[in-house]
């Protein structure tokens, strides 16, 4: 406390000599993309579930549609996702085919398929290399699979369906060696496509081929093939025994099978000796115990205690089993097409992993909403509402079996959370999901909903919840039934509810396409396009926020309005530097006033006119304005949506079909020193800027002078002197 009062004294001799203090440069924005991709389970096609040494989940997945995909690693202790994505990481293609685990911690992983980047990648700690044609003697840059030998070499399967010419490596991490049909490896020419590989126990690999029968075992010195009178043979696994299972997919049979290397025999299973109904082979693998797994395309998997004498069936999933892999409690999870599914030890369903509830649910983003709490509220197009809490995703929706979802679309319009942490959703008629319970109202049981979107949720200062719909008008709840609000609407104009919003007086804000309203608990009031022919002369209402002292700001079809209560102020691309007409989302930063505008313009030339607009200080200082466009920053795509900024200050915008780009908060009120936090060792830095700004840039260059702007108004001046001296005491 000594040292606060010692500032106070100092700054307030400061008072009388009326320093304003200029911003200075600062280091450029730092921007995080949100995609499904990057945030859980990387893709909606899930490939493959492997357990690291420290029992973390490893899961590759891509999205096709999106040409993207990667791996996503699963935190069991703080229930948390790290991604690495092709299109933000190192990893050169959407499709990672095989991942292996290294003895010294490092990881090796095989990617790419048909044709473009690929490779063998290894990860170790921060670092990345890739091996591919550039580097490498690989014949092309599509790895299928690999596996580790005892001496921590990587074989390397090097085939793609659409590449002339398959091999096998070995890479010591130094030099390769290569292997091919028919110069090395037994497969007659020209079939010298290579299928499935395995290292065994005992060091020996073995290579099936994509067309001839049977294996090859290169046992250090020479190759030998097995079984070329059996079938096609395609992946393999070693059990407990040294035996190696196979599978003889479409055009081998149909069937499993069991190479006993000790006799040379080999012996086929499926429907006719297992409880398999259909055998189609999709995956097998083994536990802990040494039982063994076979997997097949209907969701069957069965069991074998034994090497092969007796079966049972372990789980039935309904659809596609690819992948099998054994967690360090006993349980199981196990890869269908969209999902990772976890299953107890005795293979009874508990909960399953997708690309929606893993992380941001869809690149379709439509709506963002701060809960009280400072938690991030998401609603997509088309795969219902999730929350993020700055480290985890939790989501509801159809996608997920065990979730209460009895609305009739998975698209959300918009989301809300009340006062009392219920989360509210606008969709096809509301929602309302608190403690695991979901309760819908729509046109099945409230009519006077009608089919059309609700796409705004307010509540009110008595805890009561209005909703606005699309051309159907405003709806009131008061805890009990949905009843119809009159506003006296006279076209589709005026029944087209944009925005909800309470001021601090407690006064209800309704922003229509063509009127505002206000609602103070006994009257309305409004203001419309035939009083003041602003509203329509700018092409409706598209957006409103209420911003510092409670002033109303209207986001309209062709500019910005700022209502005081009895001014209307028009900006536009003619008086301001507004990057396009159409402005979408307005947002306001809590601490320090920040104003966020997403704009954009449609035209037949893209990209069209738009940007993200943050304004800092009075909106008629230009020099207060900084625009971010699709061209200039990290940001996908130029049609930009939703704005908000949640509990830590970071700006999320929403960007069509690209996630949500967000901009980082990289100045925290009172940290003049730049170290994460306000203590008295910001005091001098604070002296040091307000009163020599060019030696606070050299003592502290990465820094930000405005972290001392507690006022909100651009500006560090010693009329930050006081609120300074209050974050510094904590006060």
């Amino acid at each position: 406390m000594e040292n606060i009062l010692r500032i106070d004294r100092i700054c307030s001799a400061l008072v009388g000599l009326g320093w304003i203090i200029p911003s200075l440069p600062v280091a450029a924005d730092e921007w995080r993309l949100i995609k499904p991709t990057n945030s859980g389970v990387p893709g909606e096609s899930v490939m493959s579930a492997r357990f690291a040494p420290d029992g973390k989940l490893w899961v590759s997945a891509r999205w096709p549609f999106f040409r993207e995909g990667g791996i996503g690693i699963y935190d069991f202790d703080t229930e948390t996702w790290e991604t690495h994505a092709n299109w933000d990481s190192p990893i050169p293609s959407e499709y990672v085919n095989d991942v292996e685990f290294a003895a010294d911690g490092s990881v090796w992983m095989a990617s790419g398929a048909i044709t473009g980047p690929g490779g063998l990648v290894h990860k170790a700690g921060d670092e990345w290399t890739i091996y591919d044609r550039t580097n490498s003697p690989l014949l092309h840059n599509i790895v299928a699979a690999i596996d580790l030998d005892a001496d921590g070499h990587v074989w390397v399967l090097n085939h793609g369906t659409q590449e002339v010419r398959s091999a096998v490596f070995e890479f010591d991490g130094e030099s390769w060696r290569k292997f091919e049909a028919p110069t090395e490896i037994p497969f007659e020419a020209p079939w010298d496509g290579l299928a499935g590989m395995l290292v065994a126990s005992d060091g020996h690999v073995f290579v099936t081929n994509t067309v001839l029968p049977g294996m090859a075992e290169f046992d250090g010195e020479r190759w030998t093939l097995h079984g070329s009178d059996v079938t096609r043979f395609s992946g393999m696994m070693e059990d407990a025994e040294g035996n190696l299972w196979t599978a003889g997919g479409v055009g081998g049979g149909n069937l499993f099978y069991k190479f006993d290397r000790t006799t040379g025999e080999f012996t086929s299973y499926g429907s006719h000796n297992t409880p398999l109904a259909n055998t189609t082979p999709t995956t097998l693998s083994r536990d802990r115990d040494g039982r063994v797994y076979l997997g097949n395309w209907f969701g069957q998997v069965v069991r074998s205690p034994d090497f092969g004498e007796s079966w049972s069936l372990f789980t039935n999933q309904g659809i596609r089993i690819t992948s099998i892999a054994q967690q360090g409690d006993g349980d199981f999870w196990v890869v269908t097409p969209g999902a990772v599914r976890h299953l107890d030890s005795n293979g009874t369903w508990l909960e399953a992993f997708n690309t929606y509830n893993t992380g941001i649910p869809d690149n379709f983003v439509d709506r963002l909403h701060r809960a009280p709490n400072g938690n991030m509220m998401v609603g997509s197009l088309g795969a219902g509402f999730s929350e993020y809490d700055g480290a985890r995703w939790s989501n509801l929706g159809s996608h997920n079996p065990n979730d209460p979802w009895p609305v009739l679309a998975d698209g959300v319009d918009t989301v809300f959370v009340d006062d009392t942490n219920s989360v509210w959703l606008g969709t096809n008629g509301v929602a309302r999901y608190a403690d695991g319970f979901l309760e819908l109202w729509d046109w099945r049981n409230t009519p006077a909903f009608g089919v059309m979107g609700v796409k705004s949720l307010g509540q009110d200062g008595n805890g009561e919840i209005w909703g606005g719909t699309e051309y159907s008008g405003l709806y009131h709840f008061d805890g009990f039934e949905w009843e119809f609000v009159d506003l006296g609407a006279t076209s589709g104009a005026d029944r087209n509810i944009q925005k909800i919003l309470r001021d601090s007086a407690g006064n209800m804000w309704v922003a229509a396409e063509s009127a505002l309203h206000r609602y103070d608990g006994a009257r309305w009031q409004t203001w419309d396009w035939v009083s003041h022919p602003m509203l329509f002369d700018q092409r409706g209402i598209q957006s409103m926020a209420i911003g510092p002292d409670d002033i109303i700001w209207l986001g309209m079809g062709d500019g910005l309005i700022r209502f005081d209560g009895t001014t209307f102020s028009l900006f536009t691309q003619a008086n301001s530097p507004l990057p396009a007409k159409n402005v979408r989302s307005i947002a306001f930063r809590e601490s320090d006033g920040r104003m966020a505008l997403s704009v954009h313009t449609f035209q037949a030339v893209t990209p069209f006119p738009h940007g993200l607009v943050l304004i800092d200080g009075p909106i008629e200082d230009s020099k207060n304005w900084t625009i971010h466009t699709f061209q200039d920053s990290p940001m996908r795509h130029y049609q930009l949506g939703d704005v908000a900024f949640d509990g830590d200050g970071n700006l999320w915008l929403v960007t069509v079909s690209e996630g949500v780009a967000i901009l980082l908060n990289d100045v925290l009120p009172g940290d003049l020193n730049c170290d994460g936090s306000v203590s008295v060792g910001d005091i001098n830095p604070f002296v040091l800027a307000l009163t020599d700004p060019v030696g606070y840039a050299d003592a502290f260059p990465d820094c930000d002078p405005l972290g001392g702007d507690c006022t909100g108004d651009g500006q560090l001046t010693v009329g930050d002197i006081n609120c300074f001296v209050a974050l510094v005491a904590g006060d």
